[in-house]
């Protein structure tokens, strides 16, 4: 796994690092990603399939298109976004080293990561003076969202 640029982060009182169960709020877009745009600049034809979120402070219920909710995830996969250092797509951002070490894309991309053990991806991006995450794929959201968050985002969803 030394390939794949592994790393650790804590943030909003939340220690994310691999393999480590870790419970935090999250906030989530209901509106879909458009289709990708010629010459797939963000990597979606390589996206494993889970529920995108992000890491977000506790707080009050923002405003729609987003919502906000609680995962648990047993055992994430922590790495670096890019290991350029840098926040773009490129032969070195954390899409293409999974693609490149499991030797696959979208659904047989989220099942090897699955066997492997891992139940999350959780990037990890510099930020300022220290670091953030960015993307978090909840790779089995049905397992890692509490039952209310899970239905209130199939309620919304289904709108």
């Amino acid at each position: 796994m030394s390939d794949l640029a592994l790393t650790s982060i804590e943030e909003h009182g939340v220690l994310f690092e691999t393999g480590r169960p870790a419970t935090f709020t999250f906030l989530r877009n209901l509106e879909s990603a458009p289709p990708p745009p010629p010459g797939d600049p963000y990597q979606q034809l390589l996206d494993p399939k889970g529920l995108y979120v992000l890491h977000a402070d506790p707080g009050p219920e923002p405003a729609l298109p987003w919502i906000r909710g609680t995962a648990t995830v047993a055992s994430p996969l922590v790495l670096a976004f890019n290991t350029s250092g840098h926040h773009r797509y490129d032969e070195d951002s954390w899409k293409a080293r999974l693609v490149d070490h499991y030797e696959a894309t979208d659904e047989a991309l989220t099942e090897a990561i699955l066997d492997d053990g891992y139940d999350a991806i959780v990037t990890v991006r510099p930020f300022r003076q220290g670091f953030e995450t960015a993307e978090i794929v909840l790779l089995d959201p049905e397992r890692s969202l509490r039952t209310k968050d899970l239905a209130k985002l199939k309620r919304k969803l289904m709108r």
